[in-house]
């Protein structure tokens, strides 16, 4: 979940400063680029979402 935070603050940002949020110029631009890496380290989001629910529901065991 904080990963995805991330993501949607950081395009948010990008939204707000339009093409200067892409310049290496200013920090958001290294932002949004660090907060994508982390969806991919951590795994696919939905794949999380998946074992967090089966966890949860108890049909699969904790990890």
């Amino acid at each position: 979940m904080a990963s995805e935070s991330a993501v949607h603050c950081a395009n948010e940002a990008m939204k707000i400063l339009g093409s200067y949020g892409y310049s290496s110029e200013y920090p958001v631009e290294r932002y949004l680029r660090d907060a994508k890496s982390f969806q991919v380290v951590e795994g696919t989001s939905n794949i999380q979402k998946l074992i967090i629910s089966g966890v949860a529901l108890g049909e699969a065991k904790n990890r």
